[in-house]
């Protein structure tokens, strides 16, 4: 009898080294021919495994397989970037109205996409928080919930 949750680890495992495989986590350099759609799957593809990634982590108690270390993280939907390659924490936008959401969006699933991949980035980041426990950096704390206030009331009117 295999334990609860080593068949969602398995699968997520094979999915992980495809994306890994067919490149999906370096940036997307589509040429002229290429049609948008076709961008912005493999970006909600990405954003999806990426998420998966950290839910499965969370869950089953297990480190994340992906790290964004080695990932160029584009956000489906045509918003700006808002996370920094290679740092530790998200750069909140200068004017929190002009966050990774418009207002007037319709909710739709590319929008749940990029809110599930904007919250799996943040768990990323308190799982580092909590795996150097014995070092707990306050200042980083701080960082990490100012973005998840930012991004949480973004998507309201101001």
């Amino acid at each position: 009898m295999s334990p609860p949750g080593l068949n969602a680890w398995r699968r997520l495992g094979d999915v992980l080294s495809c994306l890994l495989f067919l490149g999906y986590h370096q940036e997307i350099h589509a040429s002229p021919e290429t049609p948008p759609f076709l961008v912005e799957l493999r970006k909600s593809a990405f954003a999806r495994i990426y998420s998966d990634d950290k839910n499965i982590a969370v869950f089953l108690g297990r480190p994340p397989r992906l790290n964004r270390i080695f990932c160029f993280f584009q956000i489906p939907g045509g918003v700006p970037n808002f996370l920094q390659e290679s740092t530790r924490f998200i750069s909140p936008p200068a004017d929190i109205r002009q966050g990774p959401f418009n207002v007037d969006e319709q909710i739709n699933s590319t929008t749940e996409i990029r809110w599930s991949a904007l919250c799996a980035f943040l768990k990323e980041e308190v799982l580092e928080l909590f795996q150097n426990a014995d070092k707990m950096d306050t200042e980083h704390g701080q960082k990490i919930a100012y973005v998840f206030f930012v991004f949480w009331i973004t998507p309201r009117k101001l």
